[in-house]
């Protein structure tokens, strides 16, 4: 998969109310650089998860890039995970990906 090119992020996620990042930010802990040039290009609070190519993560980086999150946006509730594996905590419930626009 070949990353996005930063101006087509640019033109799908400005003005929305939050970006939810699923995870696999950036290796070799460039994750805070890849964030804030998300959240700084867009002008728009980014929350995202750990993926399993973010690795070098310090305990600030844990904090910025949690296994998961438990997100109340627009009415949702929304867990945030990076990979969801078949199994009793998936249960029946369904998985979303979504932007909320202003």
């Amino acid at each position: 998969m070949q990353p996005c090119p930063l101006q087509a992020v640019v033109v799908y996620f400005s003005g929305m109310h939050q970006i939810l990042h699923a995870g696999d930010v950036g290796h070799h802990g460039s994750h805070k650089e890849v964030l804030q040039q998300l959240a700084t290009s867009t002008s728009t609070p980014v929350l995202a998860v750990a993926g399993n190519v973010d690795d070098k993560l310090d305990a600030a980086g844990h904090c910025m890039l949690p296994s998961h999150r438990v997100i109340h946006a627009a009415g949702w509730v929304v867990l945030l995970v990076h990979i969801v594996a078949a199994g009793p905590a998936t249960k029946s419930e369904h998985c979303i990906a979504f932007a909320v626009s202003a």
